[in-house]
C-alpha cells in the first residue's frame, strides 16, 4: 500500500471557490493552523481536492479552508534497466494553504467547540485534516482527534487532546496524551501543535490586534453561553502586547489593582483557566511562610479564594515572591458597586455568599480575616450573582486580637478604633465578629450605592471640621453610628425596600459586640430574606467610569 503521505491522485482541478482564497474571508480569523511537515501538507492537499471534486458534499467544513495558491512538485528522475533510458514521472500540483478559525464560522457543538480529525466513522468534525480511510488511521489521525475552543474565562485559543497529541513552543513545552490529567493547552503565537504524524504552526490572526475584534468575540462568547457571560476586562480579548510567565502560569504586566502588600493582575494557567497573579511589594520569607500558612490551612471553598501556587526568589538583587489564586473574580464588590445598580435579591444573594464564607473560616478553620471591605469581596458572576471573600493577607489564627494595624479604617469595629485610639475606656481584645461588623458595613455600602463611613455621621463632621474642645470618646463614636444607622432606617423606608435587610445589617453592625448577630445567625436570616424575594439583576449603569484603584481605597 502506497504511503499517503508520499503520494496522491491530481485530476483537471475544477474551479476553486473565491471564498477560500479572498482576504476578506479573514476579517474575524483569530487564529490559523498551517500544515508543516509532509504528512500534513499532502493531508490537506487530498482534503481541498476532494472537497473540489465534491462540492456538493462537506458545506459546513469547507468554511474552514484557505487558499495561499498551488506548488509544483518537481518530479523525480528513476533509473530504469539496461536498454531503457531514465524516466521522470511527471511534476505533481499540490495545494498550499492553512485552516483558519473565526468568530464568524461557528462550530456544530456550540458548548464544545471546533472538532479537528479525518472525520472517519462520521463524528462531530468541524475541521477535517486528512482523508476518512483507513490509511490516515496508520498514521494516528482519528475521525475525531482534538478540539479546539476560546476558553471562556480566558479568551484564550485552547486545544484539547482527544487522542495523542503534542504541543511545543520556545519553552520547549511538550505535551498532551488523553491519559494525561492535563490535556489541555492555551496555544501561542508559534506553537507547534502534532495531531499524530502530522505537524501544524499555529499563529494568531491579524484580526486580534483590531479593535473591532472585541465586540465580535463578545458576540461570539455570548451566542455560545448565553447573554451572561463575562470575563475579566483584562482578559476580555487576547492580548497582542507582552506577557510574562513562570512556572506553566501566564500573567499581562499591568495590574488592575494594588494594596499595601502587593499588586494583582490577571493571568491563565496552561490549560485556560483564568487566575490572580500578586506580586508582594516587599518579599521576604517570613512573609511567605505566614502566607502559604493561612492559605494552606484554609483549604479549598466555593466563596473563599484558593493559593493554587507560589514560587519566590528571595535572592537580595532581585526578589521576589509571585502568588497564584483561584478563580479570578470578574471585579470587586467595590467595582460592581460603581459601575451597577444591583437589585436588593442581587445584594442579599452577594451577601450569602460572603456569609457562608465567613462561616468556613470562623467555625470550621478558626480565621479571623481582619480586612473584610468592598474591594476585598468578589464577584465571580453577575448572573446568577456568585461571591467570593478575596486577600487573606490580614488574616490570623488567633481567637482575639489587640493588633489594630490590620484593616481599612472606613469597615473597622468600634473595638478596633478604640484600641487605635487609645480609648481610656478598658478595652479587650477583638473577636471574630469584627468580620461581621465589616461585612455589614459593606452590604450598607451596596445599599447606598454611595461611599459610606459610619464614623463621619455627626454633625460636627458632616460640616467638615471638628469643633474646638471636642474629644473622639467612645460616647461620641456610639453616637455617630446611632445616627448612621437612623439615617439608613429612614432611606430604606423611603424607597419602600425590605425593612428585614435592614434589620439584618443593622443586627451585624452592632456596637457591642456582645449584641452583634454571629455569623451563622446572620446568614440564616440573609438566606430566609433571600428565599422571599424576585430576580436578582445586576444592571450596567448608563454613564461608568471604571477608575485604577489602590485594594485599601473604599
Amino acid at each position: 500500500m502506497a504511503d499517503p503521505a508520499s503520494s496522491f491522485e491530481v485530476d483537471t482541478v475544477p474551479v476553486i471557490p473565491a471564498s477560500w482564497t479572498q482576504n476578506s474571508n479573514t476579517d474575524n480569523v483569530f487564529g490559523w493552523l498551517r500544515p508543516m511537515n509532509e504528512f500534513a501538507r499532502n493531508a490537506f492537499h487530498l482534503v481541498v481536492d476532494n472537497m473540489i471534486h465534491n462540492p456538493d458534499t462537506h458545506l459546513h467544513e469547507r468554511q474552514f479552508i484557505h487558499l495561499d495558491g498551488k506548488e509544483t512538485l518537481r518530479s523525480v528522475s528513476v533509473s530504469g534497466s539496461d536498454d531503457q533510458a531514465d524516466q521522470e514521472e511527471p511534476d505533481q500540483v499540490q495545494f498550499v494553504g492553512a485552516f483558519k478559525f473565526s468568530t464568524s464560522v461557528h462550530p456544530k457543538n456550540l458548548a464544545k467547540g471546533w472538532f479537528i480529525g479525518t472525520g472517519r466513522g462520521k463524528p462531530e468534525v468541524d475541521v477535517v485534516i486528512g482523508p476518512p480511510d483507513s490509511k490516515w488511521y496508520s498514521n494516528k489521525i482519528l475521525g475525531n482527534h482534538a478540539r479546539l475552543y476560546i476558553h471562556k474565562e480566558s479568551c484564550q485559543t485552547t486545544v484539547e487532546a482527544l487522542h495523542s497529541m503534542e504541543v511545543s513552543g520556545s519553552t520547549g513545552f511538550k505535551h498532551i496524551d488523553q491519559r494525561m490529567s492535563a490535556s489541555s493547552k492555551v496555544l501561542e503565537d508559534g506553537h507547534l501543535v502534532e495531531f499524530g504524524r502530522c505537524m501544524y504552526l499555529f499563529h494568531r490572526g491579524d484580526a486580534i490586534a483590531n479593535g473591532k475584534f472585541e465586540e465580535s468575540l463578545s458576540g461570539f462568547m455570548k451566542y455560545h453561553h448565553g447573554d451572561q457571560w463575562k470575563a475579566h476586562p483584562i482578559l476580555s480579548a487576547p492580548s497582542t502586547g507582552s506577557h510574562l510567565t513562570f512556572d506553566g502560569y501566564t500573567f499581562l504586566p499591568g495590574a488592575f489593582a494594588g494594596g499595601t502588600f502587593g499588586e494583582v493582575t490577571a493571568g491563565w494557567a496552561q490549560d485556560g483557566s483564568a487566575v490572580a497573579i500578586k506580586r508582594f511589594k516587599r518579599p521576604n520569607g517570613k512573609q511567605l511562610s505566614q502566607h502559604q500558612k493561612i492559605m494552606n490551612l484554609t483549604g479549598k471553598h466555593t466563596n473563599i479564594l484558593e493559593l493554587i501556587h507560589s514560587t519566590s526568589n528571595l535572592e537580595p538583587a532581585f526578589p521576589a515572591i509571585y502568588c497564584v489564586y483561584s478563580p479570578l473574580a470578574l471585579a470587586s464588590l467595590e467595582d460592581v458597586v460603581i459601575s451597577n445598580k444591583i437589585n436588593l435579591s442581587a445584594q442579599i444573594a452577594l451577601l450569602c455568599d460572603y456569609l457562608r464564607g465567613l462561616v468556613y473560616l470562623h467555625e470550621t478553620k478558626g480565621i479571623m480575616h481582619r480586612d473584610i471591605k468592598p474591594s476585598n469581596l468578589g464577584v465571580l458572576s453577575f448572573s446568577p450573582p456568585r461571591g467570593i471573600i478575596l486577600d487573606l493577607d490580614a488574616a490570623t489564627t488567633e481567637r482575639t486580637s489587640d493588633d489594630h494595624n490590620q484593616g481599612t479604617y472606613a469597615y473597622l469595629a468600634p473595638e478596633i478604633i478604640n484600641l487605635k485610639m487609645g480609648s481610656t475606656v478598658e478595652q479587650k481584645r477583638y473577636g471574630s465578629s469584627v468580620d461581621v461588623w465589616a461585612l455589614g458595613m459593606s452590604a450598607f455600602r451596596a445599599l447606598r450605592g454611595q461611599h459610606v463611613n459610619w464614623n463621619d455621621y455627626d454633625d460636627m463632621w458632616t460640616r467638615g471640621r471638628k469643633l474646638p474642645g471636642t474629644e473622639i470618646t467612645d460616647f461620641v463614636l456610639e453616637a455617630r453610628l446611632k445616627r448612621f444607622h437612623d439615617r439608613f432606617e429612614q432611606r430604606v423606608i423611603t424607597l419602600g425596600e425590605h425593612l428585614k435587610y435592614f434589620t439584618l445589617l443593622q443586627g451585624m453592625t452592632m456596637w457591642d459586640p456582645t449584641d452583634r448577630l454571629s455569623v451563622s445567625l446572620a446568614l440564616r436570616d440573609a438566606g430566609n430574606i433571600a428565599a422571599r424575594l424576585g430576580e436578582a439583576t445586576i444592571v450596567p449603569r448608563q454613564s461608568t467610569q471604571g477608575t485604577k484603584r489602590k485594594i485599601g481605597e473604599s
